[in-house]
């Protein structure tokens, strides 16, 4: 089954996203005080914050709003091939991979951050001491060690959701639960009104167990539904969901969106929902061809393909090279705009091609040691051809 190119390039430009959140915050950390409220120590606000906080324009550095994109991706992505084909096989067999797929580059995440630790070249702290980001201060204070981390990879990130080395990790958590849920749904899930009800009442069950984050596995299942989708779409619809997903992929904590307080006290559920909403909206609009021509464009596909390592390797190199950087710099006297200006390009570059090495090794590994554990079903057609290849030649009714 070939692969969706413009799912492959959304996600990419999600994890760029992620990486220039990341990057952002630890520079002008007022900029994301709607986004992000606490991320920096209150001061003056000036023009670059100003632009950072813009409604709508934040989409572009929004940070929960990719991650919950990913979400919604995942639904999709693990289940469109089961749509397809009915082989139940494909999702206990994906299934039986995820632990491995997932956590093996984990593995190399937290490896490339504790050498980092070890070398004593991170300068994260100083930096936060002289931007003011509290987002930033609170990373890599502790002394690290082989075993922890170790256990961290293997088992503590994924299960629990605690990282310290990379603590973007916390989302590994989501993804595994929420994966093991869309294996169970999905086989069980109707068509048409019938999938209203229940949806509705897996979500009700998600919430009593999880009263804060259920929004995100929420996603995962509308991504199930929208593996279902006809991907031919009335512009209309694809229009009214672009249009969503930018209102809601920027929700804050501005006046803007005053009105949906009433929904809960708690901004980071509301964050999270609305979130979701719009990474739904953004999901649809691209599976019904929306931005298909720069999805598919090869600097976006390129994004696609390392996506998953440059989410993973971009926290350390952040609170090392990009703060080496910028440090450097400021220290010479460039100013703050002047300093990021260089070192959040050169350290994106970097990460990408830390992320493509990264990507031929650990994700790599990853992918083919869940494969040879479990292999799985062959495809019917391959079965057939194998089968045909196999079987003795048929004696001749003439003979």
């Amino acid at each position: 089954m070939e692969k969706d190119v413009n799912a492959d390039g959304l996600r990419g430009l999600a994890a760029a996203n992620v990486v220039l959140c990341h990057l952002l915050i630890s520079i002008f950390p007022l900029g994301f005080r709607f986004l992000w409220p606490g991320a920096g120590v209150p001061g003056p606000v000036g023009m670059s914050e100003r632009i950072i906080a813009l409604p709508l324009l934040s989409n572009f550095w929004n940070g929960n709003f990719p991650v919950c994109i990913f979400f919604v991706l995942s639904g999709y992505v693990l289940t469109k091939k089961f749509f397809a084909t009915g082989d139940l096989s494909d999702l206990t067999t994906k299934a039986l991979r995820r632990y491995l797929r997932l956590t093996v580059p984990i593995m190399g995440s937290v490896l490339l951050a504790l050498a980092l630790m070890s070398t004593g070249v991170a300068t994260s702290t100083t930096v936060a001491s002289m931007t003011g980001s509290s987002w930033l201060a609170q990373f890599w204070n502790f002394t690290p060690t082989v075993i922890d981390a170790l256990q961290e990879a293997a088992y503590r990130a994924i299960l629990t959701g605690d990282s310290r080395y990379v603590t973007i990790l916390w989302t590994m958590k989501i993804e595994l639960i929420g994966s093991f849920i869309v294996f169970g749904y999905a086989p069980i899930a109707p068509r048409g009104m019938l999938a209203v009800p229940l949806f509705a009442v897996v979500m009700l069950v998600i919430a009593a167990v999880v009263p804060t984050s259920w929004p995100l596995y929420g996603g995962f299942l509308a991504g199930v539904h929208l593996a279902r989708m006809e991907a031919q779409q009335p512009r209309w619809r694809v229009a009214l969901a672009v249009a969503l997903a930018l209102v809601f992929g920027s929700y804050d904590s501005s006046p803007v969106y005053a009105w949906t307080t009433w929904l809960s006290p708690d901004f980071y559920m509301r964050k999270h929902l609305f979130n979701i909403l719009g990474g739904i909206a953004l999901v649809y609009a691209v599976r019904a061809g929306f931005g298909a021509r720069v999805l598919s464009s090869r600097p976006v596909q390129y994004l696609g393909r390392i996506s998953y390592s440059l989410y993973l390797v971009h926290f350390p190199l952040l609170l090392t090279l990009f703060c080496g950087i910028y440090l450097g710099l400021v220290r010479m006297g460039w100013t703050r705009g002047a300093a990021s200006a260089v070192a959040i390009p050169v350290t994106f570059v970097v990460a990408c091609a830390v992320a493509s090495l990264f990507q031929r090794t650990f994700d790599t590994w990853g992918i083919a040691l869940s494969r040879r554990l479990f292999p799985g079903r062959l495809p019917r057609d391959v079965e057939r051809d194998r089968d045909a290849r196999a079987s003795p030649t048929e004696p001749s009714l003439s003979a």
